[in-house]
């Protein structure tokens, strides 16, 4: 069985043991501030599978949750049963086709040896898209090394945000982050499936650069690492979606309440992030 699709773009990260711990304050993640004169905005970078040894948060942070009078995510993660449906509603072929016939009988076989050692042989996996187990196989390989969603940012803020009774917004809904998988072209989603099988065994000090890169907010590393996917994969994950988060990230400042949104820390480094198309359109952002 397919496990629900959690964080999309968490399964982009590659695969590694976990990096040395650092107290709190020697963390800076990367968190901008925009504001007017009633309300402020933060955008907080996360990395949605995290360990628990990634905890506490720096301060700037906590004081930017504190402050918050809302939150908001990629997705509204509190409804998992919504997310669930609308992975299983798109994962599957609608036309009776199969993986193996999608792949070849070489990669295929490649396939069901990885998946065979993380507990979920191929035979599990024939009737789903190469994206959906693409997604799903990333996620358990980072799972094995001790990273899960559960101590991840985005369910850490979610937890927090309903327990204080903080509004919890949305920048898109599951469906539609799911469409973007969905929706690429088979090509594509098969190229990319590849990759991490062809990859799989290098990209431990990959991903030990990625968390170091993260806690300490460097936005150039950050940019090299997450931005490193097909070109054909690219725009679809990142520069279409900030396009479409912008306007509503300038509705939040245009209220009276200050808001923290959380977005994987890809889609506020490099060209054609969220910090970059705000800073184009005149808003100063300023780093915490």
């Amino acid at each position: 069985m397919i496990r629900p699709l959690a964080f999309a773009l968490a399964a982009l990260l590659p695969l590694a043991p976990a990096a040395s711990a650092q107290t709190a304050d020697e963390r800076d993640p990367l968190l901008y501030v925009l504001e007017d004169d009633d309300s402020r905005v933060y955008l907080f970078g996360s990395i949605h599978l995290l360990d628990a040894a990634s905890y506490p948060l720096p301060d700037d942070v906590e004081a930017a949750y504190a402050d918050a009078e809302a939150l908001a995510f990629e997705i509204d993660m509190s409804d998992l049963a919504t997310i669930q449906q609308a992975v299983m509603a798109r994962a599957q072929y609608a036309d009776g086709r199969t993986l193996q016939e999608a792949l070849g009988e070489e990669r295929f076989a490649q396939l069901d040896s990885l998946s065979s050692m993380l507990g979920l042989p191929g035979a599990a996996l024939t009737s789903y898209e190469p994206w959906a187990v693409q997604l799903t196989l990333a996620g358990l390989g980072v799972q094995t090394l001790g990273y899960n969603a559960q101590n991840g940012v985005d369910v850490h803020f979610t937890t927090r945000a309903r327990a204080d009774a903080k509004p919890i917004l949305a920048l898109e809904t599951a469906d539609e982050q799911t469409a973007i998988f969905d929706e690429m072209p088979e090509t594509a989603q098969i190229a990319w499936l590849a990759e991490m099988l062809d990859e799989w065994d290098e990209q431990a000090a990959t991903f030990e650069r990625l968390i170091a890169a993260w806690r300490s907010g460097d936005a150039e590393a950050l940019a090299a690492l997450l931005n490193d996917m097909p070109a054909d994969v690219r725009p679809a994950l990142l520069h279409d979606r900030n396009a479409r988060w912008v306007p509503q990230i300038e509705g939040m400042l245009a209220g009276d309440d200050d808001v923290l949104v959380i977005v994987g820390a890809g889609h506020l480094v490099g060209e054609g992030s969220v910090v970059e198309m705000l800073r184009a359109k005149g808003y100063t952002l300023t780093r915490q």
